[in-house]
């Protein structure tokens, strides 16, 4: 017999929450080599600010925002603590 619980939130590439309102984000880390893959392509400047690794938050809306400290138990976070998190997170718009 298996005495573990099943993880509350998926292992996948991403995690949905939901804000106070009731409206469905989305997150996503975005890797240190991505990361450097984006700056090679001119797609985001090199800054301390930035960071090395990024949380993505996308918002219900279509809003897309960035936080450049990730922090490492993201994926374990509540639902409030990501939505604070989203709040800290800078909005950003995707080059084309």
């Amino acid at each position: 017999m298996n005495d573990q619980q099943p993880s509350e939130k998926p292992a996948g590439a991403y995690l949905s929450f939901f804000d106070a309102s009731g409206a469905r984000w989305l997150v996503w880390k975005i890797k240190e080599s991505a990361v450097d893959e984006i700056r090679g392509r001119g797609g985001a400047p090199e800054s301390p600010s930035l960071g090395r690794a990024w949380l993505i938050f996308l918002s219900p809306r279509g809003e897309t925002r960035r936080l450049a400290a990730v922090p490492t138990n993201w994926r374990d976070l509540s639902d409030a603590e990501l939505e604070a998190l989203a709040g800290e997170a800078k909005p950003f718009h995707r080059r084309t």
